[in-house]
């Protein structure tokens, strides 16, 4: 072998180890990058698992003290304007009356659908209308509808969330 050919072959022996090289350096960024990807699918599985659970802590079913605190005052005093309407003002304060309260109806439906209590089986659903039925009647419109009402749909919706039932 001369010089010439040993250049050559050193050249090419060279290249071959430059492109070993480069083949290995390809092989580690794939691997790093399959890595990176696994990792990004881990923490997405993560943050998806807490979002979930954050979620679940969000739309916990049942009514806190608090809420039953502002529920029963609204109730209550409710039920005292709509006692009054009625009693001093006969034949028009009906009218107000039973406009009155189907917004209060209205109000305490959304409020009890915003805390997660359900009305999807006739029993939860027939609580709930026992105020609005209480209050349209003339007369009978003095006795606390709402109130009752309020109690038994929290009553009901905490001891359901806490056994666990739908």
């Amino acid at each position: 072998m001369d010089e010439e050919e040993l250049k050559n072959r050193m050249l090419e022996e060279r290249e071959i180890a430059f492109q070993n090289a480069q083949a290995l350096e390809r092989a580690r960024f794939i691997e790093e990058e399959r890595l990176r990807r696994a990792q990004n699918e881990q923490d997405v599985k993560i943050m998806q698992a807490e979002i979930i659970a954050q979620e679940k802590k969000e739309t916990k079913k049942g009514v806190g003290k608090v809420t039953f605190v502002m529920m029963m005052t609204l109730a209550i005093t409710c039920d005292i304007i709509l006692a009054l309407i009625a009693s001093f003002i006969p034949f028009v304060g009906w009218v107000i009356n039973a406009f009155l309260t189907i917004i209060i109806f209205l109000t305490f439906f959304m409020w009890f659908k915003m805390k997660g209590i359900k009305f999807n089986s006739p029993r939860k659903l027939a609580t709930l209308p026992i105020g609005l039925i209480i209050e349209l009647i003339p007369y009978i419109n003095i006795l606390p509808g709402w109130t009752v009402s309020v109690i038994i749909n929290t009553q009901a919706g905490n001891l359901t969330s806490k056994i666990g039932l739908k």
